[in-house]
């Protein structure tokens, strides 16, 4: 059961950090719609899964989790054509 609680973690990350990498820069920002992203993912993730003990500490250890995917999203969007020339050059 904990495998498959840290499987759907790792899966709802994932899919908050796709979702998340659509919203401009300029918005991630703002510290306000960071928190309305870690609750309204945090209450779909709930409506979803409420009543099975997996769905629910998945929901709960994906919103844990939710606090380091938009800092992580908001550098890699800051940091990405660095990091492309640095794996060029390293790949090269």
């Amino acid at each position: 059961m904990l495998t498959t609680i840290l499987v759907f973690i790792l899966l709802l990350a994932m899919m908050e950090a796709a979702i998340t990498w659509a919203i401009p820069l300029s918005w991630l920002a703002k510290r306000w719609v960071q928190i309305a992203i870690h609750f309204g993912v945090f209450a779909l993730n709930l409506a979803v899964h409420w009543g099975t003990v997996t769905g629910t500490m998945a929901a709960t250890g994906a919103f844990c989790v939710s606090i380091v995917v938009i800092p992580a999203v908001i550098w890699l969007k800051n940091n990405l054509p660095t990091v492309r020339g640095w794996w060029a050059a390293v790949v090269a």
